[in-house]
């Protein structure tokens, strides 16, 4: 395999071989490409892309897989390591309720990857990055199912990175567009693992599980077309027809003076009398104890990302944290201004909990009108 220096990485002798006759190559290794997030990385825009571009795709030697795809998400293939973090006893995200077994899982990524006559297979899914997250116990469980499934197999991991402060500012974004009440955001920051700041466990998590020249590690540079161009070029392929369908996929962030009527909301809707005023006023800054600890976390990840950007050689223009400016953005998006919610946006909020959402999904599916409806819902999103 190539080592992670390696400037052409993308371009395995099997893919620059199938650029235009494939049959001679499927007797070789095929080249599995896992495209592991981070979360925040423009995932969305590339999954978009690729399912939208199947057929072109395929036409460069790239089948872009259609088993393991969730019923919410069907761009994505991430029904493969949800499925094996929910049967591991992980925690996984509030719209993902599959009902599947991983080996079943596995079992069909197995089969359409054998049965493929391309020498290239697609795979992408950001909640790869999640075993990265998760204990030692856990990951080292996870691995042994992941290379028992891709054994026999020439993988390449590409994994997107974001810097700390970026990240946080819209990945909190990201939270509070689910149904679920959210603390004010020094008090997220707080709770939130390290390691989804951090790229380092994920990172170590992926190399063990696939060798260490397995992994490219990219930085991730927040403009749509260049994501999708560069991408495509990891994975073999350099030519794009389609750059204002390109532009056109990818979401848009919600306004940030929406985020805490819906949150104030949410928390009034859902929420205890009693527990609501701590967790909508509650800040990192209210107490000295607190602050501190605040203060620490902030220079931990610093610490551990500059030295992870350092060992990956990666140039990579990002802004550290910095407490001063995380509480301003705090001051931003959680304004003491907000108006109390009123009645239409709680019964939205009530509206919108887990079970009834579920519930609501559960009748799109009867009705058969689960792609129309995601479509819908990655548009407002």
């Amino acid at each position: 395999m190539l080592g992670k220096s390696e400037i052409a990485w993308g371009q395995s002798e099997a893919m620059l071989e199938s650029q235009s006759l494939f049959p001679s190559i499927c007797k070789q290794m095929k080249t599995v490409y896992i495209h592991a997030g981070n979360l925040k990385t423009g995932s969305s825009a590339l999954q978009a892309f690729c399912s939208r571009h199947r057929n072109w795709l395929g036409s460069r030697g790239i089948n872009y897989l259609v088993s393991a795809r969730p019923r919410r998400n069907h761009d994505t293939h991430s029904a493969l390591p949800l499925s094996l973090l929910k049967e591991l006893g992980c925690y996984t995200p509030l719209w993902y309720d599959d009902n599947v077994i991983f080996q079943d899982i596995a079992a069909t990524v197995k089969t359409e990857i054998n049965n493929s006559d391309l020498p290239g297979q697609l795979i992408s899914s950001e909640e790869f990055y999640r075993f990265g997250t998760f204990s030692p116990k856990v990951q080292a469980k996870a691995i042994e199912q992941l290379q028992a499934l891709f054994h026999g197999y020439d993988v390449r991991v590409i994994l997107y990175i974001r810097g700390p402060m970026e990240f946080m500012v819209s990945w909190y974004k990201e939270v509070n567009e689910e149904p679920v009440p959210r603390p004010r955001f020094s008090k997220y920051f707080m709770k939130i693992p390290k390691a989804y700041l951090d790229p380092t466990s994920t990172a170590s998590f992926l190399r063990q599980c696939f060798g260490d020249d397995a992994l490219r590690v990219l930085p991730y540079t927040n403009s749509s077309t260049d994501h999708i161009q560069k991408f495509l070029q990891e994975i073999g392929v350099n030519d794009s027809p389609y750059r204002e369908q390109e532009r056109a996929i990818v979401n848009q962030s919600r306004p940030e003076y929406e985020i805490e009527p819906r949150r104030l909301a949410r928390i009034v809707a859902q929420l205890p009398v009693e527990d609501r005023e701590e967790f909508a006023q509650s800040s990192a800054t209210d107490n000295g104890s607190t602050y501190s600890e605040f203060c620490r976390k902030i220079d931990s990840i610093n610490l551990a990302f500059s030295e992870f950007c350092h060992a990956e050689s990666l140039d990579l223009d990002y802004q550290p944290l910095n407490a001063d400016e995380m509480l301003e953005t705090e001051a931003r998006l959680n304004s003491h201004k907000c108006k109390r919610p009123g009645f239409i946006a709680i019964a939205r909020a009530k509206f919108e909990t887990p079970s009834t959402r579920t519930r609501v999904w559960t009748i799109i599916d009867i009705l058969g009108l689960s792609r129309l409806f995601q479509r819908m819902f990655n548009r407002t999103n």
